[in-house]
């Protein structure tokens, strides 16, 4: 499930609205980060290490991708909205 948040993430952010794709890189990002602690910890079997960490990464880039594309459309809007147009 992580995977597929994370590429869910990157998708929208290059392809869809960027908004929509925030909360599924958050929750890439931070259930990762968990299930990988939780990992080292021995508290959960690691056999799935590399997809955790490889749906952890794909967090952080749709996370930050989808910040940085939110944050444009949104100053192109007041750029928009403050020449009248």
């Amino acid at each position: 499930m992580v995977l597929s948040f994370g590429i869910i993430s990157i998708v929208f952010s290059l392809v869809f609205c960027p908004i929509l794709g925030l909360p599924f890189g958050l929750s890439a990002w931070i259930m990762g980060q968990s299930d990988l602690t939780r990992m080292q910890a021995r508290h959960v079997e690691p056999s799935g290490r590399s997809l955790t960490e490889a749906g952890w990464v794909c967090g952080i880039i749709g996370t930050v991708l989808n910040a940085l594309a939110t944050l444009g459309c949104c100053g192109f809007g007041l750029i928009g909205i403050a020449q009248g147009g």
